[in-house]
Protein backbone atom coordinates (compact mmCIF):
# COMPACT_ATOMS: atom_id res chain seq x y z
CA UNK A 1 0.00 0.00 0.00
CA UNK A 2 1.19 3.24 -1.03
CA UNK A 3 2.03 5.79 2.53
CA UNK A 4 -0.45 8.66 2.17
CA UNK A 5 1.25 11.89 3.62
CA UNK A 6 -0.70 15.38 3.72
CA UNK A 7 2.07 18.12 3.17
CA UNK A 8 1.66 21.34 5.03
CA UNK A 9 4.34 24.20 4.87
CA UNK A 10 1.47 26.70 6.92
CA UNK A 11 1.55 24.37 9.93
CA UNK A 12 4.55 25.10 12.66
CA UNK A 13 3.30 22.48 15.68
CA UNK A 14 2.36 20.15 14.08
CA UNK A 15 2.20 17.96 17.38
CA UNK A 16 -0.57 20.89 18.47
CA UNK A 17 -2.87 20.95 15.24
CA UNK A 18 -2.47 16.78 15.27
CA UNK A 19 -4.75 16.59 18.81
CA UNK A 20 -7.17 18.68 17.58
CA UNK A 21 -10.81 17.97 16.46
CA UNK A 22 -12.74 19.53 14.08
CA UNK A 23 -15.91 19.79 15.54
CA UNK A 24 -14.60 20.89 19.23
CA UNK A 25 -12.08 23.25 17.73
CA UNK A 26 -14.04 24.28 14.81
CA UNK A 27 -12.49 27.60 15.39
CA UNK A 28 -9.11 26.54 14.48
CA UNK A 29 -10.96 25.99 10.45
CA UNK A 30 -12.31 29.42 10.48
CA UNK A 31 -9.16 31.02 8.58
CA UNK A 32 -6.94 29.04 6.13
CA UNK A 33 -7.73 27.33 3.14
CA UNK A 34 -5.29 25.11 3.94
CA UNK A 35 -6.40 24.08 6.99
CA UNK A 36 -10.05 23.13 5.86
CA UNK A 37 -8.04 20.87 2.99
CA UNK A 38 -5.57 19.39 4.41
CA UNK A 39 -5.43 19.47 8.02
CA UNK A 40 -9.17 18.70 8.40
CA UNK A 41 -8.91 16.09 5.93
CA UNK A 42 -6.06 14.16 7.37
CA UNK A 43 -7.89 14.72 11.21
CA UNK A 44 -10.91 12.77 10.09
CA UNK A 45 -9.54 10.45 8.08
CA UNK A 46 -7.52 9.53 10.79
CA UNK A 47 -10.15 9.54 13.39
CA UNK A 48 -11.75 6.97 10.85
CA UNK A 49 -8.80 4.75 10.97
CA UNK A 50 -7.32 5.82 7.58
CA UNK A 51 -3.34 4.61 7.81
CA UNK A 52 -2.46 8.94 7.01
CA UNK A 53 0.42 11.13 7.98
CA UNK A 54 0.85 14.92 8.00
CA UNK A 55 4.28 16.39 7.89
CA UNK A 56 6.10 19.51 6.30
CA UNK A 57 8.57 16.69 5.13
CA UNK A 58 8.35 15.31 1.40
CA UNK A 59 8.53 11.65 1.67
CA UNK A 60 11.05 10.05 -0.98
CA UNK A 61 7.80 8.05 -2.04
CA UNK A 62 3.88 7.17 -1.75
CA UNK A 63 1.43 9.53 -2.33
CA UNK A 64 1.47 13.33 -1.19
CA UNK A 65 -1.51 15.28 -0.63
CA UNK A 66 -0.65 19.30 -1.50
CA UNK A 67 -2.46 22.70 -1.51
CA UNK A 68 -1.59 25.62 -3.35
CA UNK A 69 -0.71 27.46 0.06
CA UNK A 70 2.20 25.02 0.43
CA UNK A 71 3.10 25.00 -2.97
CA UNK A 72 6.19 26.87 -3.29
CA UNK A 73 7.98 25.38 -0.53
CA UNK A 74 7.12 21.65 -2.19
CA UNK A 75 8.91 22.74 -5.04
CA UNK A 76 11.57 23.91 -3.05
CA UNK A 77 11.86 20.64 -1.19
CA UNK A 78 11.28 18.05 -3.94
CA UNK A 79 14.74 17.36 -5.14
CA UNK A 80 15.37 13.71 -5.82
CA UNK A 81 12.00 12.11 -4.22
CA UNK A 82 9.49 10.89 -6.38
CA UNK A 83 6.23 10.87 -4.60
CA UNK A 84 2.79 10.76 -6.40
CA UNK A 85 1.55 14.78 -5.97
CA UNK A 86 -2.21 15.09 -5.44
CA UNK A 87 -3.24 18.71 -5.59
CA UNK A 88 -6.72 19.78 -3.73
CA UNK A 89 -8.60 22.11 -6.28
CA UNK A 90 -9.80 24.62 -4.33
CA UNK A 91 -11.31 28.01 -5.80
CA UNK A 92 -7.25 28.55 -7.12
CA UNK A 93 -8.17 27.42 -10.73
CA UNK A 94 -7.04 23.74 -12.28
CA UNK A 95 -3.14 22.02 -11.76
CA UNK A 96 -2.76 20.41 -14.89
CA UNK A 97 1.33 19.50 -13.54
CA UNK A 98 0.09 17.14 -10.87
CA UNK A 99 -0.28 13.47 -11.00
CA UNK A 100 -3.90 14.09 -10.07
CA UNK A 101 -6.84 16.78 -8.13
CA UNK A 102 -8.87 16.87 -6.05
CA UNK A 103 -11.69 18.83 -7.48
CA UNK A 104 -14.72 20.02 -5.67
CA UNK A 105 -16.80 20.72 -8.69
CA UNK A 106 -18.06 17.55 -10.21
CA UNK A 107 -18.61 19.43 -13.72
CA UNK A 108 -14.43 18.98 -13.66
CA UNK A 109 -14.12 15.41 -12.73
CA UNK A 110 -12.07 13.40 -15.09
CA UNK A 111 -11.16 9.42 -14.90
CA UNK A 112 -7.74 9.02 -13.96
CA UNK A 113 -6.88 12.86 -13.73
CA UNK A 114 -9.37 14.59 -11.51
CA UNK A 115 -11.44 13.21 -8.26
CA UNK A 116 -14.50 14.91 -7.16
CA UNK A 117 -14.71 14.88 -3.37
CA UNK A 118 -17.62 17.27 -1.46
CA UNK A 119 -16.41 20.11 0.34
CA UNK A 120 -16.31 19.83 3.96
CA UNK A 121 -19.17 21.03 5.63
CA UNK A 122 -18.93 23.95 8.75
CA UNK A 123 -17.41 21.68 11.11
CA UNK A 124 -19.04 21.45 14.97
CA UNK A 125 -22.29 22.50 13.00
CA UNK A 126 -24.95 23.58 15.46
CA UNK A 127 -28.57 22.94 13.81
CA UNK A 128 -31.54 25.36 13.78
CA UNK A 129 -33.97 25.12 17.00
CA UNK A 130 -37.00 23.45 15.26
CA UNK A 131 -39.05 24.51 18.05
CA UNK A 132 -38.61 27.77 15.97
CA UNK A 133 -41.60 26.57 13.87
CA UNK A 134 -41.98 28.42 10.59
CA UNK A 135 -41.61 31.95 11.67
CA UNK A 136 -39.09 34.09 10.20
CA UNK A 137 -37.28 36.17 13.10
CA UNK A 138 -33.81 36.20 12.51
CA UNK A 139 -31.88 36.47 8.76
CA UNK A 140 -28.28 35.31 8.66
CA UNK A 141 -25.07 35.30 6.67
CA UNK A 142 -22.00 33.43 7.65
CA UNK A 143 -19.10 34.40 5.37
CA UNK A 144 -16.48 37.35 4.55
CA UNK A 145 -17.84 40.46 4.06
CA UNK A 146 -16.04 40.53 0.49
CA UNK A 147 -18.57 37.88 -0.41
CA UNK A 148 -21.92 39.33 0.20
CA UNK A 149 -23.32 42.33 -2.01
CA UNK A 150 -22.59 45.63 -0.26
CA UNK A 151 -26.81 46.50 -1.08
CA UNK A 152 -27.10 44.15 2.23
CA UNK A 153 -25.44 45.85 4.41
CA UNK A 154 -27.17 49.29 4.15
CA UNK A 155 -29.68 51.21 5.87
CA UNK A 156 -32.04 50.52 3.02
CA UNK A 157 -32.12 46.52 4.19
CA UNK A 158 -32.18 47.40 8.03
CA UNK A 159 -35.36 49.54 7.66
CA UNK A 160 -36.60 46.42 5.52
CA UNK A 161 -35.81 43.73 8.21
CA UNK A 162 -37.28 46.22 11.17
CA UNK A 163 -40.35 46.89 9.56
CA UNK A 164 -40.79 42.71 9.47
CA UNK A 165 -39.51 42.57 13.40
CA UNK A 166 -36.81 40.27 11.71
CA UNK A 167 -33.16 40.92 13.10
CA UNK A 168 -30.09 40.65 11.10
CA UNK A 169 -27.46 38.36 12.22
CA UNK A 170 -24.20 39.52 9.80
CA UNK A 171 -21.91 37.25 10.96
CA UNK A 172 -18.55 37.97 9.00
CA UNK A 173 -15.05 37.16 9.39
CA UNK A 174 -12.85 40.46 9.61
CA UNK A 175 -8.91 40.10 8.41
CA UNK A 176 -6.06 42.29 9.85
CA UNK A 177 -2.93 42.33 7.38
CA UNK A 178 -1.93 39.15 7.79
CA UNK A 179 -5.05 37.64 7.93
CA UNK A 180 -5.40 37.61 11.63
CA UNK A 181 -8.69 37.58 12.58
CA UNK A 182 -9.86 40.61 14.32
CA UNK A 183 -13.36 39.46 15.86
CA UNK A 184 -15.21 36.03 16.80
CA UNK A 185 -17.49 34.14 14.47
CA UNK A 186 -20.02 31.87 14.92
CA UNK A 187 -20.39 30.13 12.06
CA UNK A 188 -20.95 26.63 13.37
CA UNK A 189 -24.38 27.94 15.37
CA UNK A 190 -27.71 28.25 13.09
CA UNK A 191 -29.93 27.74 16.02
CA UNK A 192 -30.95 30.62 16.42
CA UNK A 193 -30.60 31.10 11.94
CA UNK A 194 -34.22 31.45 10.65
CA UNK A 195 -33.09 32.56 6.70
CA UNK A 196 -30.03 32.55 5.48
CA UNK A 197 -29.03 34.89 2.93
CA UNK A 198 -25.76 34.15 0.85
CA UNK A 199 -25.38 36.43 -2.37
CA UNK A 200 -22.26 37.36 -3.72
CA UNK A 201 -21.56 40.79 -5.51
CA UNK A 202 -23.68 40.68 -8.72
CA UNK A 203 -20.29 41.77 -10.71
CA UNK A 204 -18.12 40.27 -9.92
CA UNK A 205 -17.16 36.54 -11.41
CA UNK A 206 -14.56 34.97 -8.78
CA UNK A 207 -18.05 32.91 -7.86
CA UNK A 208 -17.59 30.84 -10.85
CA UNK A 209 -14.81 28.82 -8.38
CA UNK A 210 -16.37 29.14 -4.91
CA UNK A 211 -17.65 25.35 -3.51
CA UNK A 212 -22.10 25.74 -2.90
CA UNK A 213 -20.62 25.17 1.13
CA UNK A 214 -22.83 27.84 2.28
CA UNK A 215 -26.49 26.25 0.35
CA UNK A 216 -25.04 22.54 2.18
CA UNK A 217 -24.47 24.22 5.49
CA UNK A 218 -28.29 25.62 5.01
CA UNK A 219 -29.26 22.27 4.23
CA UNK A 220 -27.53 20.19 7.30
CA UNK A 221 -28.90 23.45 9.45
CA UNK A 222 -32.28 22.98 8.76
CA UNK A 223 -32.56 26.48 7.48
CA UNK A 224 -33.79 27.67 4.26
CA UNK A 225 -31.78 29.73 1.86
CA UNK A 226 -32.22 32.78 -0.56
CA UNK A 227 -29.25 32.52 -3.38
CA UNK A 228 -27.81 33.81 -6.28
CA UNK A 229 -27.40 32.52 -9.69
CA UNK A 230 -24.03 31.12 -8.92
CA UNK A 231 -22.91 28.22 -10.77
CA UNK A 232 -22.00 25.90 -7.74
CA UNK A 233 -25.13 25.72 -6.74
CA UNK A 234 -26.95 25.61 -10.00
CA UNK A 235 -24.88 22.11 -9.87
CA UNK A 236 -26.51 20.58 -6.78
CA UNK A 237 -30.43 22.17 -7.65
CA UNK A 238 -33.13 19.73 -8.45
CA UNK A 239 -36.18 21.38 -7.47
CA UNK A 240 -37.54 24.23 -6.34
CA UNK A 241 -37.76 23.13 -2.53
CA UNK A 242 -33.39 23.01 -2.43
CA UNK A 243 -33.30 26.84 -2.41
CA UNK A 244 -34.79 30.31 -3.43
CA UNK A 245 -32.86 31.95 -6.41
CA UNK A 246 -32.55 35.53 -6.83
CA UNK A 247 -31.32 37.74 -9.34
CA UNK A 248 -31.11 41.17 -7.42
CA UNK A 249 -31.11 42.92 -4.03
CA UNK A 250 -35.08 44.21 -5.06
CA UNK A 251 -35.88 39.92 -5.84
CA UNK A 252 -33.91 38.83 -2.49
CA UNK A 253 -36.77 41.45 -0.33
CA UNK A 254 -39.05 39.79 -2.31
CA UNK A 255 -38.18 36.14 -1.46
CA UNK A 256 -38.43 37.16 2.48
CA UNK A 257 -41.96 38.15 2.19
CA UNK A 258 -42.84 35.56 -0.13
CA UNK A 259 -41.94 32.89 2.69
CA UNK A 260 -43.26 34.55 5.85
CA UNK A 261 -46.44 34.38 3.47
CA UNK A 262 -46.26 30.72 3.24
CA UNK A 263 -45.21 28.75 5.97
CA UNK A 264 -46.24 25.37 4.31
CA UNK A 265 -43.70 26.03 1.67
CA UNK A 266 -41.21 27.09 4.21
CA UNK A 267 -41.52 23.97 6.35
CA UNK A 268 -41.06 22.22 2.89
CA UNK A 269 -37.75 23.70 2.76
CA UNK A 270 -36.78 22.70 5.75
CA UNK A 271 -37.53 19.06 5.11
CA UNK A 272 -35.95 19.03 1.49
CA UNK A 273 -33.14 20.81 2.72
CA UNK A 274 -32.20 17.66 5.15
CA UNK A 275 -32.65 15.18 2.97
CA UNK A 276 -30.51 16.98 0.71
CA UNK A 277 -28.19 17.39 3.49
CA UNK A 278 -27.14 14.21 4.19
CA UNK A 279 -25.73 13.19 0.82
CA UNK A 280 -23.20 15.80 2.22
CA UNK A 281 -22.63 14.16 5.53
CA UNK A 282 -19.08 13.92 7.21
CA UNK A 283 -19.33 10.21 7.33
CA UNK A 284 -20.04 10.25 3.31
CA UNK A 285 -17.23 12.69 2.48
CA UNK A 286 -14.96 10.68 5.21
CA UNK A 287 -15.73 7.42 2.60
CA UNK A 288 -15.35 9.20 -0.31
CA UNK A 289 -11.79 10.16 0.31
CA UNK A 290 -10.68 6.80 1.51
CA UNK A 291 -12.20 5.42 -2.01
CA UNK A 292 -9.71 8.13 -4.03
CA UNK A 293 -6.51 7.88 -1.82
CA UNK A 294 -6.68 3.99 -1.41
CA UNK A 295 -8.44 3.13 -4.50
CA UNK A 296 -8.69 5.22 -7.36
CA UNK A 297 -5.73 7.28 -7.45
CA UNK A 298 -3.15 3.83 -6.84
CA UNK A 299 -5.27 1.80 -9.24
CA UNK A 300 -4.10 4.83 -12.18
CA UNK A 301 -0.61 4.53 -10.89
CA UNK A 302 0.47 1.41 -13.37
CA UNK A 303 -1.19 2.97 -16.51
CA UNK A 304 1.56 3.43 -19.05
CA UNK A 305 -0.02 7.22 -19.20
CA UNK A 306 0.95 8.04 -15.65
CA UNK A 307 4.29 6.54 -15.38
CA UNK A 308 4.87 8.40 -18.92
CA UNK A 309 3.64 11.18 -17.14
CA UNK A 310 5.90 10.60 -14.10
CA UNK A 311 8.48 10.09 -16.22
CA UNK A 312 8.54 14.16 -16.51
CA UNK A 313 10.11 16.01 -13.37
CA UNK A 314 7.11 17.61 -11.60
CA UNK A 315 9.24 20.97 -11.98
CA UNK A 316 9.42 20.57 -15.46
CA UNK A 317 5.97 19.76 -16.14
CA UNK A 318 4.42 22.93 -14.25
CA UNK A 319 6.88 25.07 -15.98
CA UNK A 320 5.47 23.75 -19.11
CA UNK A 321 2.35 23.82 -18.26
CA UNK A 322 2.90 27.66 -17.26
CA UNK A 323 4.30 28.62 -19.96
CA UNK A 324 2.74 26.90 -22.93
CA UNK A 325 -1.02 26.91 -22.37
CA UNK A 326 -1.14 30.68 -21.82
CA UNK A 327 -1.01 30.58 -17.92
CA UNK A 328 -2.17 27.37 -16.94
CA UNK A 329 -4.90 27.50 -14.37
CA UNK A 330 -5.84 31.19 -15.23
CA UNK A 331 -7.10 29.43 -19.15
CA UNK A 332 -9.13 27.64 -17.87
CA UNK A 333 -10.34 30.18 -15.18
CA UNK A 334 -11.11 32.59 -18.53
CA UNK A 335 -12.86 29.88 -20.39
CA UNK A 336 -15.68 29.37 -17.00
CA UNK A 337 -16.15 32.62 -16.99
CA UNK A 338 -16.85 32.91 -20.55
CA UNK A 339 -19.13 30.07 -19.92
CA UNK A 340 -20.59 31.76 -16.88
CA UNK A 341 -21.72 34.53 -18.86
CA UNK A 342 -23.51 33.45 -21.86
CA UNK A 343 -25.60 31.54 -19.37
CA UNK A 344 -26.37 34.53 -16.98
CA UNK A 345 -24.51 37.97 -17.72
CA UNK A 346 -23.52 39.88 -15.72
CA UNK A 347 -22.87 44.16 -15.49
CA UNK A 348 -19.66 44.89 -17.05
CA UNK A 349 -17.51 47.00 -15.30
CA UNK A 350 -15.44 49.47 -17.12
CA UNK A 351 -13.47 51.07 -14.47
CA UNK A 352 -12.19 48.13 -13.09
CA UNK A 353 -8.48 48.36 -14.24
CA UNK A 354 -6.33 44.58 -14.06
CA UNK A 355 -4.32 43.97 -11.02
CA UNK A 356 -0.29 44.09 -11.74
CA UNK A 357 0.98 41.15 -11.03
CA UNK A 358 5.40 40.75 -10.23
CA UNK A 359 6.63 37.71 -11.50
CA UNK A 360 10.16 36.62 -9.46
CA UNK A 361 12.35 34.18 -10.31
CA UNK A 362 11.30 31.03 -8.26
CA UNK A 363 14.49 29.68 -7.57
CA UNK A 364 15.45 33.14 -6.65
CA UNK A 365 12.36 32.81 -4.10
CA UNK A 366 13.06 29.03 -2.69
CA UNK A 367 16.79 30.63 -1.64
CA UNK A 368 15.21 33.32 -0.16
CA UNK A 369 12.95 30.87 2.00
CA UNK A 370 15.46 28.89 3.02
Amino acid sequence: MEPITFFTAVEKDLRRVARLDPDRDWEEFAGGAERVWILQTYLRLKAAGYPVQISSDIPADGIVILHRQSELEYFCQRFLRFPTTVTTNADTGIHRWADAEIVQDPTKESPGKAYYIPFWPQPGLIPRDRSRGSAIRKVGFKGSPGRLDPAFTSDDWRQFLRSRMIQWDYDVRIQEVYGELSNEVRWNDYSEVDLIIALDSFRYSSRVHKPPNKLVNAWLAGVPAILGPEPAFRTLRRGELDYLEVESYEEAKRAVDFLRANPERYQAMVKNGQERGAEFAVPRIVKRWGQVLFQEVPSVLDSWRSKLRRMVPLRLRRKIWNTFTPCGAARKAAEDYKRWRAAQPLPRIADVQPHAHIQTDESARCRARK
